[in-house]
């Protein structure tokens, strides 16, 4: 199963909007979270169906404020248990093994109600249930998830890693940049911070152990899209291929045959 999270900073024009297909179809995504849709309830009508995943519930923007989606495909029974302006919180249900949950989330972005935000959240997790979270959080959980400014913690950040901490979440490793959002970037002086990451229980852990996450390209917003794949990334095996141009080159032949009998007389004293 293959997940996407990603701030789009509005869904915006046809651009943004081919890279949103483009995205979906080149990572095969079961699942995509969008935050900042910055989308009224007209629009995003409009918008969702025409994506690669037909299914999907959605908070509308205030004005040009806020707003998440979750698209799934038809091969997922997903459940959606709620939707408010900053979750949406389902089920994953399977014909022959328990359930588990999946909850986008988009933090406020003024840090004002985060805290209880956490607390809500941690109330959901006491249920025992197998869960994965995803999204925009803004908050970071130490001072190695950002680069430049003021590297103290804020107080909403303490209230984050403490929410990791009391609900024993862990924080997946990944590949990729180090930093998944960019403030100030036209400046001298950007900052960098890692505001969006899965964190997953032990049992859903458990459940997808070779579960790996990458974070992709910063394109067309100021976050990067992440995507977690539950079987992990497969290394692409490159062909080996001749140029015809190699064969203009008078050394061509002679080290050619250099390096077959240096790899053949390798091999004898192997034997």
């Amino acid at each position: 199963m293959n997940i996407i999270g990603w701030n789009c900073r509005g869904i915006g024009g046809p651009r943004k909007y081919q890279f949103i297909k483009d995205l979906l179809n080149s990572t095969q995504a079961d699942i995509l979270f969008l935050s900042e849709t910055k989308a009224s309830t007209d629009r995003m009508k409009k918008f969702i169906p025409t994506l690669p995943l037909k299914n999907h519930a959605f908070y509308a923007s205030k004005g040009l404020s806020g707003g998440i989606a979750l698209c799934w495909s038809d091969t997922i029974n997903l459940q959606v248990l709620e939707v408010t302006q900053n979750h949406i919180w389902a089920k994953i249900i399977y014909p022959y093994k328990p359930p588990w949950y999946l909850i986008g989330v988009y933090g406020d972005p003024t840090r004002t109600y985060n805290k209880k935000f956490w607390d809500y959240l941690q109330q959901i997790l006491l249920l025992n249930t197998p869960t994965c979270i995803t999204g925009d959080f803004n908050a970071i959980s130490s001072s190695g998830d950002k680069h430049g400014g003021n590297s103290k913690l804020k107080t909403d950040d303490i209230s984050f890693q403490k929410f990791i901490s009391n609900s024993g979440l862990l924080d997946l490793d990944f590949s990729g940049p180090a930093y998944t959002w960019v403030g100030r970037q036209h400046t001298s002086s950007p900052i960098f911070e890692r505001l969006d990451r899965f964190l997953v229980t032990p049992t859903w852990l458990s459940r997808y152990p070779s579960s790996m996450v990458k974070h992709l390209p910063r394109i067309h917003s100021d976050h990067s899209p992440i995507i977690l794949k539950t079987d992990g990334f497969k290394p692409i095996k490159k062909q080996f291929r001749v140029e015809h141009s190699w064969f203009l080159d008078k050394d061509f032949s002679s080290l050619c045959e250099h390096y077959w009998s240096s790899s053949q007389n390798s091999v004898r004293d192997m034997s």
